[in-house]
């Protein structure tokens, strides 16, 4: 009886040593999400990928017009911000990103030198 008990005990302990390990991992802004952003010439279907740990995030954008790199990427505490040049028509501006993370959604503010806009992701499983 002693042995079984001291194999529940231990199996609980480790359980409560694993749990924020485990809710860290899924509060993880890292892996592929999907999202549309409403322009005006339509909809345009963008995959955000983000590798590394929280501390430290790479992060790429894919849409229509090919993928480039994210840069300054930052997540804590369920937001994240990043940064992404663009060159269109020969001129090169900055799009400033804020999102929001909650669970698989993720809510994303886009800054543009002509306003805001604004667009869901969706994390890929």
């Amino acid at each position: 009886m002693p042995r079984v008990f001291l194999s529940v005990l231990t199996l609980l302990v480790a359980l409560v040593m694993l749990a924020p390990v485990v809710a860290m991992a899924a509060d993880s802004v890292a892996g592929k999400w999907q999202g549309t952003l409403e322009t005006q010439r339509g909809a345009n279907e963008v995959t955000l990928e983000f590798k590394g740990s929280d501390e430290e995030l790479q992060g790429t954008w894919t849409g229509p017009r090919g993928t480039s790199d994210l840069e300054n990427v930052e997540y804590k505490g369920g937001n994240l911000t990043f940064v992404r040049n663009v060159e269109m028509q020969g001129n090169a501006f900055t799009l400033d990103f804020k999102a929001t993370v909650d669970g698989d959604t993720m809510n994303v503010t886009m800054k543009t030198p002509r306003g805001e806009r604004k667009f869901t992701a969706t994390r890929v499983k």
